[in-house]
């Protein structure tokens, strides 16, 4: 898994084969790079958070604790 600050950095690592969780709070901008991502056959899972908000950055990842395993 590839973690990675801009939508190219993300492209970059997902084009190579590396599995890539993305963080963007809005969800139009992380649904298009989830879809560019995956138009070149590469991984990618969405995660939806506003990473300014301590709390929700705390919740979501509990949440992804618990899902870990099944990632992707």
């Amino acid at each position: 898994m590839a973690v990675a600050t801009g939508a190219a950095a993300a492209q970059r690592p997902a084009q190579r084969g590396t599995k890539v969780a993305v963080v963007i709070l809005r969800e139009d901008k992380l649904n298009a790079l989830i879809g560019s991502i995956q138009a070149v056959d590469g991984t990618a899972m969405a995660l939806p958070v506003d990473v300014t908000d301590h709390d929700a950055v705390g919740l979501r990842r509990r949440k992804n604790r618990r899902r870990r395993p099944s990632l992707f």
